[in-house]
């Protein structure tokens, strides 16, 4: 199976503003609270990895005062997090369900990849978010990733930026 990669936030990080789908110009973020962020978690097979993923992803934004709790919850919550399953054959979908993620699932005759799979979850993010994070299944985002992921946007303005991951 995958190991588990913790992402570091400095110096950039994961995210992309900007696209056809999605609000152009500066951001008007001024602090994680009103930051509304789209998160896309592309995955296949990976149902010993998307709980942890996921769970990392709420917890920050609770931290971060973006969410209320330690699952989804479209009206207390500035983020949105869309796992979007690439077909799995495993548990990887009822995991995904089970922390409150919006799931988009593969059906028969659609294509498949990382591409399209990326592309179906774009289609479960409201058009309203300012910054938009693809992550991967198999990575986590320490407690503090939102409070600094407000800090850096509000300072640099960035309009795509990276990360650098650590591997265990």
């Amino acid at each position: 199976g995958s190991k588990l990669r913790d992402f570091h936030l400095l110096p950039f990080l994961p995210l992309l503003e900007s696209s056809s789908k999605f609000r152009a110009g500066k951001s008007r973020v001024t602090c994680a609270a009103s930051m509304r962020l789209g998160v896309v978690i592309p995955a296949y097979n990976e149902e010993k990895l998307v709980s942890l993923c996921l769970g990392s992803v709420f917890r920050a934004a609770k931290e971060a005062g973006m969410a209320s709790g330690e699952a989804q919850d479209a009206k207390a919550s500035q983020i949105v997090v869309v796992l979007s399953d690439g077909g799995s054959k495993d548990k990887t979908v009822s995991e995904a369900k089970k922390t409150g993620a919006v799931v988009v699932e593969t059906k028969k005759g659609d294509a498949r990849g990382r591409g399209p799979t990326l592309h179906r979850g774009l289609k479960g993010i409201p058009d309203d978010v300012d910054v938009l994070m693809f992550l991967h299944v198999d990575c986590t985002v320490p407690i503090d990733f939102f409070v600094q992921l407000a800090d850096y946007w509000e300072k640099e303005k960035p309009e795509i930026g990276f990360c650098k991951m650590k591997f265990d």
